[in-house]
């Protein structure tokens, strides 16, 4: 029985337990080319974090040296600190407040540090849905 086959049980057979709605969810194919949508969210997620993050801390820069900046830091976090942190289930106290806590976030999401044109391209993304949403001029 192939995948899609068994969503569609699951969806018609248990259509309201929300738990075999979200199998039916995962097991349903995916077109060639598209994410799944819990990879979409997961990388929302992660833009929105780092928006917030070089909003909240690298204000004082020009943008690019801001994107430059954050991810100089989040590569250093990255290499030093986050392995003897990654299996902690909580943010440590000591970072919050901090950007090593947007770090600490992100790598939970995601292991791994984006490249700063990504992080650009992140940045520019959120300014552009803001300005079209009417947020900044």
């Amino acid at each position: 029985m192939t995948a899609a086959i068994l969503a569609r049980l699951l969806a018609e057979k248990y259509r309201d337990d929300p738990d075999a709605r979200r199998l039916a969810e995962l097991l349903q194919p995916v077109a060639p080319g598209q994410r799944r949508p819990e990879t979409r969210a997961r990388r929302g997620e992660r833009d929105v974090l780092i928006v917030g993050a070089v909003d909240a801390f690298y204000t004082d820069m020009a943008p690019y040296t801001a994107v430059k900046t954050f991810h100089a830091d989040w590569t250093r976090y990255a290499s030093t600190v986050w392995p003897r942190e990654r299996n902690l289930s909580d943010c440590p106290a000591r970072l919050i407040g901090t950007p090593r806590a947007s770090f600490w976030e992100l790598l939970q999401l995601e292991d791994r540090v984006l490249s700063a044109s990504r992080i650009l391209q992140v940045i520019e993304n959120a300014q552009c849905g803001l300005q079209r949403a009417g947020g900044i001029r």
